[in-house]
């Protein structure tokens, strides 16, 4: 049984599905890659000039939160990661 509320889960996975841009049910590199790199161009700033330190965060998000050391996250390893919050 989750940890999390109906509605925490509810916010989890909708969070997941933003993320998992082409809903494999997997969460990769590229997939964070695109997503951070978009909210930099957003918040209008230069993505390629933080290109090493973006390379570097999502390997620690996916270092983290990849329970089973694929190289993607899954629904289940980001709920989980979500309840030991």
């Amino acid at each position: 049984m989750s940890k999390l509320t109906a509605a925490k889960m509810a916010e989890v996975k909708a969070e997941f599905a933003k993320m998992d841009a082409n809903g494999d049910g997997q969460i990769t590199r590229d997939e964070l890659y695109t997503l951070f790199k978009a909210q930099i161009v957003e918040a209008g700033d230069d993505a390629t000039k933080y290109s090493a330190e973006l390379e570097a965060a999502i390997d620690g998000i996916i270092a983290t939160m990849d329970a089973d050391k694929d190289g993607k996250v899954s629904i289940e390893e980001f709920v989980k990661s979500a309840e030991d919050e």
